[in-house]
């Protein structure tokens, strides 16, 4: 039998302890400047992501990622500039479902949402080096290599390095898409033109980055 699809929808308050059941996992946050969290940790994490929805205009989308009932992880949709349309996102998936092509799923529906819902014209994505499962989904979803930027953040084992990815908005149009949607409530997307300035909000612990 063929698993459920993955869906998202928009976090809440209560989702915090689905969260903490992999942000409090070594395994997740490897090459993460965050975790392993403790629950207050998370907590306040979850509480940053809900309350983020209430800035006008949004500028960090943040979902739980669901197969069925069951939050098997997350995805973020950082719009870096309404003005200039650029965007950013993130995920995480649980360790015990890596393998099953659910990152590919979250990273399709966030690019649907940043495209289709909220106009933007450039997408990018950034990973460890030594990530290579994430860099492979990133491939998948059309996005384009674009390069490394050293020493982007401190974690555990030393200076990390990141690689950037990146999509715009006619190869998006132009490749095959799943047909997976969001699925969350979203308020309707800005004129083009209007807006805030380009910001940046790092994950501080449990989520996506």
């Amino acid at each position: 039998m063929s698993r459920r699809p993955v869906t998202l929808h928009r976090i809440v308050f209560t989702d915090w302890q689905a969260v903490h059941a992999w942000a409090g996992l070594p395994d997740a946050c490897r090459f993460q400047p965050w975790g392993p969290n403790t629950e207050e940790q998370t907590r306040d994490f979850v509480r940053a992501s809900v309350e983020a929805w209430a800035h006008e205009p949004p500028r960090r989308l943040a979902h739980v990622a669901r197969v069925g009932n069951a939050v098997v992880g997350m995805g973020v949709l950082h719009v870096r500039s309404h003005t200039q349309r650029q965007g950013e996102i993130s995920y995480v998936v649980h360790p015990g479902v890596w393998g099953q092509g659910i990152g590919t799923e979250i990273g399709r529906s966030l690019l649907s949402l940043g495209f289709d819902r909220w106009g933007l014209h450039r997408i990018r994505a950034t990973c460890d080096p030594r990530n290579q499962g994430s860099s492979r989904v990133l491939a998948k979803l059309g996005m384009t290599y674009e390069g490394r930027h050293r020493h982007t953040a401190w974690i555990r084992d030393g200076w990390r390095d990141s690689l950037v990815f990146g999509i715009l908005e006619e190869e998006w149009r132009a490749g095959t898409r799943s047909g997976a949607d969001a699925g969350a409530q979203q308020p309707p997307p800005p004129a083009p033109g209007t807006g805030g300035t380009s910001v940046r909000a790092e994950s501080k612990g449990g989520g996506p980055r």
